[in-house]
């Protein structure tokens, strides 16, 4: 557990600081991974992951100037685990 400790306070920076420069945006996103100067965010849905893209050069250059090492950013978009699939009504 104390291993996990100082990766787990880096993710929490790094989605303070992603947080701090586009806050709009960040309410529903997440940091998934941060290795080898890759930066993976995760957000709930399609329509997002396209606001964020337009953005993503805005938030590298932030992010670097702010001290990160962040070569690359990739978006995955997956679906919270809140979602649930309305049931299909039958016919009798």
């Amino acid at each position: 557990m104390a291993t996990l400790m100082p990766a787990i306070t880096r993710m929490a920076s790094l989605q303070k600081s992603c947080a701090a420069i586009l806050p709009a945006i960040f309410k529903s996103c997440d940091v998934m991974n941060f290795e080898g100067g890759q930066l993976v965010l995760s957000m709930p849905n399609a329509a997002l992951a396209t606001k964020l893209k337009q953005q993503l050069p805005k938030l590298q250059e932030r992010l670097v100037q702010d001290g990160w090492q962040v070569n690359a950013i990739r978006i995955k978009v997956q679906v919270g685990k809140n979602y649930v699939v309305p049931p299909t009504p039958r016919g009798s």
